[in-house]
């Protein structure tokens, strides 16, 4: 009986290409089976992708906070200190000078450059001082109530960090069509270059090609103590599948025309410290 490849529509004859499995393309080496098992699975996750859609859709959005008018905004301590200073010339700015209010600024700086005074200098810098203060708070309670979150700034940024490993093997191994996934089977050689030794750490493993164009990324996390500068053997493997462009540009590279890198995430040291990286 003929066969149909559902991936690139060749069509075996019956009793053609004896070395090729009946269960396999001799085409594009898909697996039947396999395939379809992930056609199907792809378009039930497709499914539940479009149902949450119509959920979250159906779903109405948060009323936002209501946000008090400038108008309304209680005078801040500069507003005040200047609106004193000024009612003594008739002048009274004070119903104008909010935490909001761009002017206060520019009258700051003119009567801080002519008054001569230290006092008042003093004064008005304490003053702009709560001035922000009391505007950052204003405007953060105004970014969380229309769902922004206020993320603090790092004060140091740690550099990004790569373990020195070295992959002796790589091969793709199959399992027949009585297993879901074949998979790729790796074995590298990992150094820890500290002076003190590593209780665990995450990483994430990159490959690339020879033109250093990204292949595939590997999520990848070791749990056993490395001491300071030993190098330990890694065996372990991924799942394949065939209908991924980059795992089977995985599978087919060479090593020699491959480059790995371990870009350290986190590790906790045998001591209890911790570091965390870009």
């Amino acid at each position: 009986m003929d066969i149909t490849c559902p991936s690139c529509q060749y069509i075996r004859k019956e009793n053609s290409h004896p070395e090729t499995p009946i269960w396999r393309c001799p085409a594009c080496e898909i697996v039947y089976e396999k395939y379809e098992k992930n056609i199907s699975k792809m378009n039930d996750l497709s499914e539940v992708i479009a149902e949450r859609q119509a959920t979250t859709e159906a779903i109405a959005p948060p009323e936002k906070p209501s946000i008090k008018p400038i108008s309304e905004a209680e005078p801040s301590k500069l507003a005040i200190l200047i609106s004193d200073y000024l009612r003594r010339f008739n002048v009274i700015f004070r119903e104008f000078l909010t935490p909001k209010g761009g002017l206060v600024v520019l009258v700051v700086f003119i009567f801080g450059f002519f008054s001569g005074r230290e006092y008042f200098r003093y004064e008005v810098r304490t003053a702009i001082q709560d001035t922000f203060t009391e505007t950052r708070k204003g405007l953060s309670s105004i970014w969380s109530g229309i769902g922004t979150t206020e993320v603090a700034a790092s004060t140091e940024e740690k550099e990004i960090v790569y373990f020195p490993m070295e992959m002796s093997d790589k091969y793709y191994n199959e399992h027949g069509p009585s297993k879901y996934d074949d998979t790729i089977d790796f074995t590298m050689f990992i150094k820890n270059p500290y002076d003190k030794d590593i209780r665990a750490f995450s990483a994430v493993i990159i490959f690339t090609d020879i033109l250093n164009n990204e292949i595939k990324r590997l999520n990848f996390t070791h749990k056993e103590t490395v001491a300071a500068g030993d190098t330990f053997e890694w065996e372990g493997s991924m799942d394949y599948n065939q209908i991924k462009s980059s795992d089977k540009e995985l599978r087919y590279a060479k090593l020699e025309d491959m480059d790995i890198k371990l870009k350290v995430k986190r590790i906790v040291y045998a001591d209890g410290s911790a570091e965390q990286f870009d």
